[in-house]
């Protein structure tokens, strides 16, 4: 237990996050860490937990005492992925925030992923992917926090993805779509269905971002990440 210069090496030197988000890191065993901007805030906060009485020991700590840590490293996420890791999070609390880290077992994971189900029926195997996703990363913190050797979840098995044919429009189907589309969608509706590109990166475009003399569109917001030019069909 320690408070721990992120910026600085041990042998004083600068480390490779030197000047990038909070320096100082507290980790009391029993307790998530929590990092702060200034040293004294830190060293306050480390007197706080060792004088608790309420500190807990390694077997007092539950899986759904780790998880807003795990949370809180999801903040710079878009509010859509923020969604869906909050809904993961909550089905690990609902079926694991009672139960002690020590007590995880990978057998007790393996069986609980597969079996999740979503308003009666069987959770899709990419909720299923989030879900244990969110039980990962709490379990992660446990064995960061030294309170179990291992992470159970390492080893856990989704089912196969299923692989569909894709099915996609005519183009007397597309214009049938667009006639069904009020006048002030239809250009969307033409551009989404002649280019591929998807719903969020169309919001996101912008005038420029069309190149008329090479018929190009410029997605400079992509899922990725990475931009890209989509050549646009007469």
């Amino acid at each position: 237990m320690a408070v721990t210069d992120l910026w600085t090496k041990r042998d004083g030197t600068p480390s490779k996050r030197s000047g990038v988000g909070l320096r100082y890191r507290v980790k009391v065993v029993g307790y998530p860490a929590k990092s702060f901007r200034y040293k004294r805030a830190a060293e306050d906060y480390e007197r706080k937990l060792l004088s608790s009485t309420e500190i807990k020991t390694t077997t007092d700590v539950t899986v759904g005492d780790l998880l807003p840590t795990w949370l809180d490293g999801k903040k710079h996420l878009s509010a859509g992925g923020r969604s869906v890791v909050v809904a993961g999070a909550g089905r690990v609390r609902e079926r694991w925030g009672s139960e002690l880290v020590t007590q995880v077992y990978d057998h007790d994971v393996q069986a609980w992923i597969v079996g999740i189900t979503v308003k009666g029926k069987p959770a899709s195997r990419d909720t299923m992917a989030k879900t244990l996703s969110a039980l990962r990363g709490a379990m992660n913190i446990a064995v960061t926090l030294g309170l179990v050797d291992a992470n159970p979840c390492a080893g856990i098995k989704l089912p196969r993805p299923e692989r569909r044919d894709a099915r996609f429009l005519t183009a007397a189907e597309l214009r049938t779509l667009v006639s069904k589309t009020p006048e002030y969608g239809q250009a969307m509706i033409w551009l989404l269905g002649t280019t591929g590109i998807r719903v969020g990166e169309c919001c996101r475009l912008n005038v420029e971002d069309i190149d008329v003399k090479r018929a190009r569109l410029r997605v400079r917001r992509s899922k990725n990440g990475t931009a890209r030019d989509v050549p646009i069909p007469a």
